[in-house]
């Protein structure tokens, strides 16, 4: 059994953060985890190398609400944001097959 199995989905312990997150950040950081990890089957490109550098970028912003919570426009950009990557990967995937 892995740590993370371990770890009630409402925490988060990414960079020591152990305060509970709201419903919203953690269905935001879920479905970027689940575009990093797609990206990370794709073959190394200068476009997939661009869509994890967003990737990444959008998780930071995500984590920073736990400092300073995001407005509900925010949240509903970030969330357009994430789906346009999970787009941008689809179209890479389906292009490479």
């Amino acid at each position: 059994m892995t740590l993370r199995a371990l770890i009630p989905p409402w925490y988060s312990v990414l960079l020591g953060d152990m305060r509970p997150k709201t419903k919203r950040t953690i269905v935001a950081l879920e479905a970027l985890e689940v575009a990093l990890a797609e990206l990370a089957k794709l073959p190394e490109t200068p476009e997939t190398e661009a869509l994890l550098s967003r990737g990444f970028a959008l998780q930071r912003e995500v984590k920073a609400w736990a400092d300073k919570p995001a407005t509900p426009v925010q949240r509903e950009a970030m969330m357009k944001k994430v789906l346009a990557l999970h787009i941008a990967i689809s179209k890479m995937r389906a292009a490479a097959t």
